[in-house]
């Protein structure tokens, strides 16, 4: 069932270039206010994160593009971050996907990236009888034959070329090799926080506590003042929850 007012997406994208682009809403996601949200959009050639700063019921151009999916379950920017991001974006003159990216944890911005696979079976025979007159092709099957399967960018280093996507198309018509898009991206690594606590047992035994503090006074007084400070933090935690409980 098509809603009969459709909504239209206003998307930034995290490169140098101060537009905004209009996707069509898909029929799925005409419910969800997608405003701060991350969508997978049709960018180009590829298919790439962009960050829905608004949403409108009007579209300046006569047939916009749909977006692919939304990556978001919740919005990762809210109302207050992208005002100010607009702020930022004005008085620096910068691109507002640029801002935006800024306030995101790295890695976690997608693309589609276009993965190489050899398909037949090839050897040396093969490569040495295609060098002389396909010196590339001759280059990339040598790559293949090793990795199995490369992204495009891993293919172009490797073998020191980027102008390759013809001989790619030659050989994907030959039936030599495979090239499928797909989503790529970094994940986002977790960030971990050393936490310290008292052992129970010190708060249970007063006496105890009291003998370590005097003896590693002797030892080291450093160590004592730590744990007379974490002491008397926990002590007033403690006194401080059972209050509000």
């Amino acid at each position: 069932m098509e809603h009969n007012n459709p909504k239209y997406a206003q998307v930034v994208f995290p490169v140098a270039l101060d537009r905004v682009f209009t996707y069509a809403i898909p029929e799925k996601l005409q419910s969800v206010d997608l405003t701060g949200m991350r969508a997978l959009a049709p960018f180009g050639r590829k298919k790439t994160t962009g960050y829905v700063f608004r949403v409108t019921d009007k579209s300046p151009v006569e047939k916009p593009s749909p977006l692919i999916d939304c990556i978001d379950l919740f919005p990762v920017f809210s109302h207050e971050l992208i005002r100010l991001a607009e702020w930022i974006s004005d008085y620096y003159i910068a691109p507002l996907g640029m801002v935006l990216h800024s306030m995101l944890p790295p890695g976690i911005h997608q693309e589609s990236e276009i993965v190489i696979t050899l398909k037949a079976a090839v050897g040396e025979f093969e490569i040495n009888a295609i060098r002389r007159s396909k010196p590339v092709q001759a280059k990339i099957l040598s790559a293949l034959m090793v990795y199995k399967s490369l992204t495009l960018k891993e293919l172009q280093k490797k073998i020191k070329s980027i102008a390759i996507k013809k001989h790619l198309g030659e050989l994907a018509q030959m039936g030599i090799i495979h090239q499928d898009e797909r989503i790529g991206g970094q994940e986002v690594s977790p960030r971990f926080e050393k936490v310290v606590e008292l052992s129970p047992a010190f708060l249970d035994e007063p006496e105890r506590m009291e003998a370590m503090v005097n003896e590693l006074q002797r030892r080291s007084p450093k160590q004592a003042e730590l744990l007379s400070t974490l002491y008397a933090w926990t002590i007033e935690r403690l006194a401080n929850d059972e209050d509000s409980a």
